[in-house]
């Protein structure tokens, strides 16, 4: 993994300077933004990811939106 060595190093580096919870999240996955279409998918994925968690994980209100 090319990114592992320099987030083990800044981690090091700001456990060294401020002592506290972790740095990283668990199970998170690194990924490097090529151009300046895929940072605009990734933009309009964030900005939508409350509305699709809410409309997969909210009960159904009425007969017409069971699947």
């Amino acid at each position: 993994m090319l990114l592992q060595p320099l987030k083990n190093n800044f981690r090091q580096l700001i456990y060294l300077t401020r002592p506290g919870p972790k740095v990283w999240q668990a199970n998170y996955h690194d990924r490097i933004v090529r151009d300046i279409s895929h940072i605009n998918r990734i933009r309009f994925d964030i900005a939508n990811n409350p509305r699709k968690w809410k409309a997969k994980h909210d009960p159904p209100t009425t007969w017409n939106q069971l699947p």
